[in-house]
């Protein structure tokens, strides 16, 4: 069960598909540190199962599938690579000679739209994972955290434990150090 301001993130995430503005409009502090929030926030198991259920709920309303978005998608890549019929200022269609061909036909000039078919691209891209970064993390299985502490000594700890509670309560907006 999500609490209010957790129910008003997903709405805005659901409208915005951008979580960290979502989680402004949903009333979270906006401070430098809001993208991490955000983060956070769309991570949290409980929420990621509201935003699908939802997500399907839309989907069975409007009867659109991915496949149809998909099937748009390239027919609209291949009408930019086609590209537009070029006129004259009198309204002619201009033919121009045909350069896979030595025997001389006569083609429509047309302009392709290069911007927009990249940007097709981009989004299947993005729909079949092109683009992720893959890192494989290899552990050792040891953390070393004892020698670490012996080097550094105990009171260096409580010092940099204390500095980051301190910066803790900065970021959540709840004290303000002083100079």
């Amino acid at each position: 069960m999500l609490n209010p301001s957790e129910q008003r993130f997903v709405d805005e995430y659901l409208l915005t598909g951008n979580a960290s503005e979502a989680a402004r409009k949903a009333g979270y502090p906006d401070t430098p540190h809001t993208g991490v929030l955000a983060h956070r926030l769309i991570k949290r198991p409980e929420i990621q199962t509201v935003i699908q259920s939802r997500m399907d709920e839309r989907s069975a309303r409007s009867d659109i599938e991915a496949d149809l978005v998909l099937q748009g998608i390239l027919a609209l890549i291949r009408r930019c690579e086609t590209g537009e019929p070029q006129y004259t200022r009198a309204g002619d269609l201009i033919y121009v000679q045909n350069p896979d061909d030595k025997t001389g036909e006569m083609i429509i000039l047309r302009k392709a739209d290069i911007p927009s078919a990249l940007k097709g691209y981009e989004l299947l891209g993005k729909h079949l994972r092109l683009f992720t970064e893959q890192t494989e993390v290899v552990h050792s299985g040891e953390i070393g955290v004892k020698h670490t502490l012996d080097a550094i000594g105990f009171d260096e700890v409580r010092r940099m434990a204390a500095a980051k509670r301190k910066t803790a309560e900065v970021i959540e907006g709840e004290t303000v150090l002083d100079s």
